[in-house]
């Protein structure tokens, strides 16, 4: 909870100094002060935003899913960053994969943010590669991007709200993502090698083995 405040505190209040120089500096405002005032103040309702995100429990709504079908929609949707960036995909998705008993938004939400963050890693051309399989009682996705890796200090504290090597980023996403696995009784493993890539590796139990769970409980 201390880290948390703490990183609330120091986003929040970059913006908000910001704003208190403009006011401070005298005479009327400018049509640029007003455009940063607006750009300040959208930045920390992007901040609650996404805390909210983050600390809000959520009774996701769940229906059987597959896992390569949101893989495509998401690989489709990025499929314009790729091509700027100039980053080739690879693809090895299984066939017939056995579906997944998730809320399809909170799905694509977790492959859209790994897969923006394979993008983000990558300086110059790159590689990120998709594997789908099933593995026991789980089906599980293996993204792996050549990028700059992550430091072994960021690499201790991944999930840890505001924890980022973006310059503008809110350290907010990896915690969001894990919350959503977490949540659908997944997992999530990262590994990462500085200057080598990094290699992410979700798992999401099939709905047999959610049944057969439930009937042991019962």
């Amino acid at each position: 909870m201390g880290e948390l405040a703490v990183g609330i505190a120091h986003e929040i209040r970059n913006p908000l100094t910001i704003v208190k120089m403009i006011f401070e500096s005298g005479g009327e405002l400018t049509e640029r002060d007003r455009e940063v005032i607006g750009e300040e103040i959208s930045r920390m309702n992007t901040i609650i935003t996404h805390l909210l995100d983050y600390t809000r429990p959520k009774e996701a709504y769940r229906e059987p899913c597959d896992i390569n079908q949101s893989l495509e929609h998401s690989l489709l949707l990025l499929s314009h960053e790729f091509d700027k960036r100039h980053i080739r995909v690879g693809k090895n998705l299984t066939p017939g994969l056995p579906p997944v008993m998730a809320d399809p938004v909170q799905l694509q939400q977790v492959f859209l943010n790994i897969l923006l963050n394979a993008t983000e890693a990558i300086d110059g051309k790159g590689k990120i590669t998709i594997d789908s399989y099933p593995n026991g009682a789980d089906v599980e996705v293996c993204i792996e991007d050549s990028g700059n890796g992550i430091p072994d200090r960021i690499q201790e504290q991944l999930f840890v709200p505001f924890t980022t090597t973006k310059r503008h980023g809110l350290g907010l996403g990896l915690s969001i993502v894990k919350r959503i696995i977490d949540a659908h009784q997944g997992t999530i493993d990262i590994r990462s090698v500085p200057e080598h890539g990094t290699t992410v590796v979700i798992r999401f139990p099939i709905i047999e083995t959610l049944r057969e769970n439930h009937e042991e409980v019962k």
